[in-house]
């Protein structure tokens, strides 16, 4: 095994850095970020394992070089984009439903829970230097916080229509 091939054996976070540069773009999408209590049956089977590894199969054999791995790349974002999706649409099935079947303390304290999450990482983010080392960590920390927006409005529209009736 070469010395590339150990070093993202045992750094798989390496993808998408300057290490092994794949598709940045794409490798930025957002993926969900799995709100507390979300029951582990409403994941995906496919979390997309066997994409990802024939993609680094083909980055090893080809030596990195993306260009030969196109068709790798374009499999595993298919795969990412649809189970994203998937688990975006679970989640906020789930939270919905949730939010119906509390009662109207536990919706605001839930609610409350989500207001202080993302002012939490309003701050976070706030205190992240805007280096290239930390590009990654700030933008899912930013993720986190559209993730936390999305949600507290399909929330609050859910909340709003019952009231409406």
């Amino acid at each position: 095994m070469s010395d590339v091939e150990e070093k993202l054996k045992n750094s798989p976070e390496l993808l998408g850095t300057k290490f092994i540069m794949i598709n940045p773009e794409k490798i930025n999408e957002p993926s969900p970020t799995i709100p507390k209590g979300f029951p582990q049956a409403l994941i995906p089977k496919d979390l997309c394992q066997i994409q990802m590894a024939k993609l680094v199969q083909a980055l090893i054999d080809n030596k990195y070089n993306n260009v030969k791995c196109e068709q790798q790349q374009s499999d595993y974002y298919v795969c990412k984009q649809r189970r994203d999706s998937l688990i975006f649409k679970r989640i906020k099935e789930w939270e919905i439903q949730t939010i119906d079947e509390i009662s109207d303390l536990e919706r605001k304290i839930y609610i409350s829970s989500l207001e202080e999450n993302k002012i939490f990482y309003l701050n976070i983010y706030e205190k992240i230097a805007v280096i290239p080392k930390n590009k990654a960590f700030r933008g899912r920390v930013a993720n986190d916080i559209k993730q936390l927006d999305w949600r507290l409005n399909y929330i609050n529209n859910a909340i709003k229509s019952v009231f409406d009736v």
